[in-house]
């Protein structure tokens, strides 16, 4: 196997990888509104320290793809990539895994805890017009 055909199918596996992600897997719940949605506000306090390290390894991710395409568009115009540039679209094709698995991670846990913030204020509500209404049933 060449070097050339490895950085084909490297390629390969990350242009799939892409598409692949573009729809969510099944078992994953689907959220109506993206994080970026809400104002910081709405974050719970002690979660928005999280929510900037989302946007922070964000970032990041965006840097590592472009620094991706760039050397991807080199290899399409020069038709081959040297040792290193090959090693660098495999180095950071792990980083853009390990960050996007960061930043699933993070996002659940901000929005597991808006759910359970809205959750309880319905439990509130309920338990109060609970009492209301056994208070009002007693005069």
């Amino acid at each position: 196997e060449t070097q050339e055909e490895r950085v084909e199918e490297s390629v390969g596996r990350m242009m799939q990888d892409d598409e692949e992600e573009e729809e969510p897997p099944k078992d994953e719940p689907e959220f109506d509104l993206p994080l970026e949605s809400y104002s910081l506000d709405e974050i719970p306090e002690k979660h928005r320290k999280s929510m900037e390290r989302i946007q922070a390894k964000k970032y990041k991710l965006s840097k590592l793809q472009l620094e991706s395409e760039r050397i991807q568009s080199k290899q399409m115009r020069v038709g081959e990539l040297t040792a290193g540039q090959t090693s660098q679209l495999e180095k950071n094709a792990k980083k853009e895994e390990l960050l996007r698995e960061e930043i699933l991670r993070l996002e659940t846990v901000i929005r597991d805890a808006m759910s359970n913030r809205s959750s309880g204020a319905d439990k509130k509500k309920k338990r109060r017009r609970r009492d209301e209404d056994q208070d009002g049933g007693d005069g």
